[in-house]
């Protein structure tokens, strides 16, 4: 099966949107595919803050990219953010395009 990226998105209008969510401190690793024409896939790690609730940023962001962007399956990975680390890296500062 041949995955190519949905061709309707824009990539980093969804970045933008995964950063803009409440709790959201960053997102990298962000990628998406098109399985079939009306199927789609997602996956990204967001970072928070560690005094948020984990559950209910993943939920949330679930949600938006299910409702706004109709993605059929979604991976997301929490991370605590850890500005020592996440500063200096270069995945975790420049979105994969």
């Amino acid at each position: 099966i041949k995955q190519t990226v949905p061709k309707d998105m824009d990539f980093h209008q969804i970045l933008n949107d995964i950063k803009s969510i409440p709790g959201v401190k960053s997102a990298h690793s962000l990628a998406l595919w098109a399985l079939t024409v009306d199927k789609n896939a997602v996956t990204v790690h967001i970072s928070v803050d560690g005094s948020n609730d984990h559950q209910a940023i993943l939920e949330r962001t679930s949600k938006m990219l299910r409702t706004k962007y109709k993605f059929i399956f979604t991976t997301i990975q929490v991370e605590t953010h850890q500005s020592s680390i996440m500063d200096s890296c270069r995945h975790c500062s420049i979105p994969n395009t």
